[in-house]
Formats: C-alpha cells, sequence, structure tokens
C-alpha cells in the first residue's frame, strides 16, 4: 500500500472547508479532513504491518505446537502402540489444544495412563517456556469415536492413523 510522506500531506489539501469533531475528549477541538484520512491512513498501514506479523507468529506457533505433538507421539510409542492418534486446535494465535486417542485398555488402566499423563506434561511445560499454551487431553479410542466431529469442533490437522 502506498502512504503519503508528511511533505505530500501537507502540500495536498483535501480540503479545507469541512471541520470535524471529535467524540470525546476536547470537545472543542476540530479536525480538518486532511486529518481525519491521514489518522485514518496510518492506522491502516499499521494495522496492516501488525496483522503481517500476527501471521508469521501464528505459523511459528502452529510449526512448534505440531512438532511438539509428533515428537509426544513418536515417545509414547516408542515401545508399543498407545495412542493411535492425535489431533490440533487453535484457540487463539498462541493458545492450542491437542487430543489424543489412546487404546481403550490403555485409558482405563490408571498405571500406564499416568505414566502417560505426567509426559504429556513435560510437552505442555516447554511449550509454555516459549510463551504458548498447550492443553494435552485424553479420549480412549472405541466404535463410537467420530474423527467427523473432532474436525467439526476445530480440531483442523491430525497425526497418527484415522479408522
Amino acid at each position: 500500500m502506498e502512504t503519503r510522506t508528511q511533505e505530500e500531506k501537507k502540500s495536498k489539501k483535501r480540503s479545507d472547508s469541512l471541520q470535524w469533531n471529535i467524540s470525546r475528549g476536547n470537545k472543542n477541538q476540530k479536525f480538518s479532513v486532511d486529518q481525519v484520512l491521514d489518522a485514518y491512513e496510518d492506522g491502516l498501514c499499521k494495522g496492516l504491518a501488525i496483522t503481517k506479523e500476527l501471521k508469521e507468529k501464528i505459523k511459528k506457533n502452529v510449526e512448534l505446537v505440531s512438532k511438539s505433538g509428533e515428537a509426544f507421539f513418536k515417545e509414547i510409542n516408542k515401545e508399543d502402540e498407545k495412542c493411535v492418534s492425535i489431533f490440533l486446535k487453535q484457540n487463539w494465535y498462541d493458545s492450542y489444544n491437542l487430543i489424543c486417542v489412546l487404546e481403550k485398555n490403555l485409558y482405563s488402566d490408571d498405571l500406564i495412563s499416568r505414566q502417560i499423563y505426567e509426559k504429556s506434561w513435560g510437552y505442555e511445560d516447554k511449550l509454555r517456556n516459549k510463551d504458548i499454551s498447550l492443553s494435552i487431553s485424553f479420549i480412549p479410542n472405541n466404535e463410537h469415536l467420530n474423527f467427523n466431529r473432532l474436525k467439526a469442533d476445530g480440531y483442523f490437522c491430525f497425526y497418527g492413523k484415522l479408522y
């Protein structure tokens, strides 16, 4: 987007006849059309810069969370398959949820599931140190698990198997 320099803003007056009142603060203060449009243009440019910065931050965060989720998946499946798949949901630019689908018998086994939960806390803590909030939850794999409903709930990305 092209923006005008300060000299161009001063030299190209749009209108001297219109004056704008502000809605709060000093009620006696008036602004010319040029001042209003210049303020709009400046705000737009700043907003576009913030949007670009936010997109880059989201991309970086999704990559970090995805890699962390994949590493967690591989770690808990090191010896045998415990986790069937994981699903990722973005709540905000810095807040994410992972749902880990555990084998039904392991989900019900307090000893094994406790170990998996404890490992998940480590992954959550690692990302928290990078100013990213990650919450890992678990659900049992069963014949009633509907992966389309997970997608409908905002889990846009998965790793592992789909049945």
